[in-house]
């Protein structure tokens, strides 16, 4: 008989220390190729085969809320947790474990911040041929033996009940010691394909270049979406025939390009955002509801929801938020230039 399968999502925020990101939107809900980050996590868990989702938070749960509901688009439930404590990530699935009907069988956990490069079934699949209690996906570090967990992990009800009921605990130091004293098997899977995680803003770019580049490889446009050579262009989109997009490039739905535009990717344009005539966008994301204005140029840098840009303001290397004071990207202390998956989680953020 098959064993039922839920998923715990970890979306629990930081604090990115001077990046006005953090002050403009919580860390889930970053919007990646035109989709919140949380969002791809939600996908991996609903084509694993989750039937529930619980998704574990220490103070963005509402606003996650506000934009994801209380269903995946495919119809899978969503619950929600808060993580006041916090509780740590094992104490967190801990918590989370009963919600909703995820007591029953085996529990896929994703890390919110991470992107899974691989087919998360297989490792749900390691884990039930291999009778471990808990299974942890890792890539190699490209040394010998050295693997690094990846975001993604499978644990067994019976290894649930191994975690500490109070205080954080961690799984690296926490659940795994348990489990080998309780007896039970921990194991490994490696993955051939690392996950892309938003450490700070040189991650950020480079996980929409990732994804963009993604979807253009597989020839298949994201729904609404239609390829014309590099640019992936929402069918609700209007740009002007004089525009010129070198991909990759997405643009959003009700986004209007004007008169003599220059789009360079890797660059996302999110919904209803307004670019006028003569503008130059290169290496950046605009999200939704900005406005470029007239002859403005815009180069590797952020434009927050609903920003204005003024008409010939030139920006490098900037973060451009509604109603305050621009910031460059240099300035903020999380900006990190490893965007790939490195290191192991410490807290029940993801």
């Amino acid at each position: 008989m098959e064993r039922n399968l839920s998923a715990v999502v970890l979306a629990g925020v930081h604090d990115w220390g001077s990046c006005p990101l953090h002050r403009v939107t919580v860390r889930p809900l970053v919007p990646v190729a035109n989709r919140p980050l949380i969002d791809y996590a939600l996908a991996a868990a609903e084509s694993a085969g989750a039937g529930h989702v619980v998704i574990c938070a220490n103070g963005s749960g509402a606003p996650v809320r506000g934009v994801i509901g209380d269903a995946t688009p495919g119809g899978t439930p969503i619950s929600y947790h808060e993580d006041t404590m916090p509780r740590g990530p094992a104490g967190c699935v801990k918590d989370a474990a009963s919600i909703g009907g995820s007591a029953a069988g085996d529990i896929l956990i994703i890390e919110a911040s991470v992107i899974p490069g691989f087919d998360v079934s297989e490792v749900v699949a390691a884990h039930r041929n291999s009778g471990a209690s808990l299974t942890i996906a890792t890539h190699s570090l490209g040394e010998a033996d050295a693997q690094q967990p990846v975001g993604v992990y499978v644990i067994s009800q019976q290894a649930v009940e191994h975690i500490g009921g109070t205080g954080y605990q961690d799984i690296k130091e926490g659940a795994i010691p348990a489990l080998h004293k309780a007896g039970l098997r921990v194991a490994t899977y490696p993955v051939a394909c690392r996950s892309a995680r938003l450490l700070g803003l040189g991650a950020y770019f480079f996980m929409n270049e990732w994804m963009l580049k993604r979807c253009l490889s597989d020839e298949r446009a994201p729904d609404g979406y239609t390829l014309n050579d590099a640019a992936l262009i929402h069918r609700d989109a209007q740009v002007d025939v004089t525009a010129r997009l070198i991909g990759p490039v997405m643009v959003g739905p009700g986004a209007v390009i004007g008169e003599g535009v220059v789009i360079v990717g890797p660059t996302v344009v999110g919904a209803g955002v307004q670019i006028e005539a003569g503008a130059v966008v290169t290496r950046s994301v605009v999200w939704d509801g900005a406005r470029l204005g007239r002859g403005s140029v815009v180069d590797r840098s952020v434009v927050t929801d609903h920003a204005q840009v003024p008409g010939g303001v030139r920006l490098y290397d900037e973060v451009w938020v509604a109603g305050r004071k621009t910031r460059r990207t240099a300035d903020c202390q999380a900006l990190k230039r490893t965007s790939m998956v490195a290191a192991r989680p410490t807290t029940s953020a993801a």
